[in-house]
């Protein structure tokens, strides 16, 4: 089973090069790492048998800003938005160029039923699920199981990322299924967040998955 992690991140390159040697001993197949950090992720990704893909996270303030802030990006650059308001969720949801959305619960900004229609009418999307926040204490368990519950019952993608600066935000696979599960979910969330759902984000900005 190849896992993946669509969102690490690190403040310097000996920082990322710990993040994808542990990762890959977790069993990790791929990981997503910002463009800025992808050069430097290449060659320690292909000594530890871990294929890097290049993935950004903006901030939909304004459309204007985000259009233009997606128009220059590489088309193989996985994008993922995290709205600031109602009207930017709806707008980055139906974008072609948006493969995730990060909706903010503490902010109550949540899946509803109008988000699946806008991702079908651009053939799809996904809810990034980051859960570095739980660390950091910006959600709390209760933030985290209702995003993930709203999703699930929507029938949306859910795509579940660490979002790791260091080695020790990232999270063994098996961690995140017990996770899930102590709240109440199935563990098939957690393994399709972990699986199918980034595959087939991968696979919709024209990239092999794992």
């Amino acid at each position: 089973m190849k896992f993946v992690d669509l969102s690490i991140g690190a403040d310097d390159e000996k920082e990322l090069v710990k993040i994808i040697s542990l990762a890959s001993r977790m069993g990790y197949a791929a990981l997503g790492v910002r463009p800025s950090l992808y050069e430097e992720a290449l060659e320690e990704a292909a000594k530890a048998g871990v294929i890097i893909y290049p993935k950004v996270t903006v901030d939909a303030k304004e459309r204007r800003e985000l259009v233009k802030f997606l128009s220059r990006l590489q088309l193989d650059v996985i994008a993922s938005v995290r709205p600031c308001n109602l009207e930017g969720y709806r707008y980055a949801a139906r974008l072609k160029r948006v493969d995730m959305l990060r909706l903010n619960p503490s902010a109550r900004l949540l899946p509803d039923r109008s988000t699946l229609n806008l991702f079908r009418s651009k053939g799809g999307g996904a809810l990034e699920v980051p859960l570095r926040p739980l660390l950091s204490g910006e959600w709390d368990l209760r933030d985290l199981r209702e995003i993930l519950i709203r999703g699930a019952s929507r029938g949306l993608r859910i795509v579940i990322t660490s979002d790791a600066m260091s080695a020790s935000e990232l999270w063994h696979p098996d961690h995140i299924f017990g996770l899930i599960s102590s709240l109440g979910l199935p563990s098939s969330v957690a393994l399709m967040g972990l699986t199918s759902a980034p595959g087939f984000v991968i696979s919709r900005r024209g990239l092999r998955p794992p």
